[in-house]
């Protein structure tokens, strides 16, 4: 997972969107909770320097800030002239979104590796310990004939 790729992703789509939030009173209303959930997931991203996340971790931090990321994209469009949004700002944003979802697919396939690879281990530990074990009843003969 490379830190900078979303140090510049955060970073630029913030300064692009700062425009945008500068517009109508009620642009700003709707667009902050969405931002603030935003910056949440950046938050946790950034943390990951200092703290290393599981891959699977990492994939549900990515993944909640692609949605979150695809509705500040679709807020942007659907509200772009009302909030005076600058098409380099909405470009931008779509720009962002793609290496967004670029990154959540490296990282969420690392997560599918690596639980591929623990249930792989699993299974040949099973196995392995089912080898060493006799078989039900394989140990003990009973008599044969009349009783």
């Amino acid at each position: 997972m490379r830190g900078g790729l979303a140090m510049a992703i955060i970073g630029g789509f913030m300064l692009a969107a700062a425009p945008a939030l500068a517009a109508p009173e009620s642009c700003a209303r709707d667009f902050e909770p969405v931002m603030k959930k935003r910056q949440g997931y950046i938050d946790q991203i950034t943390g990951f320097k200092r703290k290393k996340p599981t891959a699977p971790q990492a994939c549900a931090v990515f993944r909640g800030l692609a949605e979150n990321n695809d509705k500040v994209v679709e807020m942007m469009t659907a509200q772009k002239d009302w909030c005076q949004i600058p098409d380099e700002a909405l470009a931008n944003a779509k720009k962002e979104q793609a290496q967004i979802i670029q990154t959540r697919g490296n990282v969420c396939g690392a997560a599918a590796k690596q639980a591929q690879m623990i249930k792989q281990m699993q299974r040949r530990a099973a196995q392995q310990q089912g080898a060493r074990q006799p078989a039900a009843g394989s140990g003990v003969r009973l008599p044969q004939g009349a009783l």
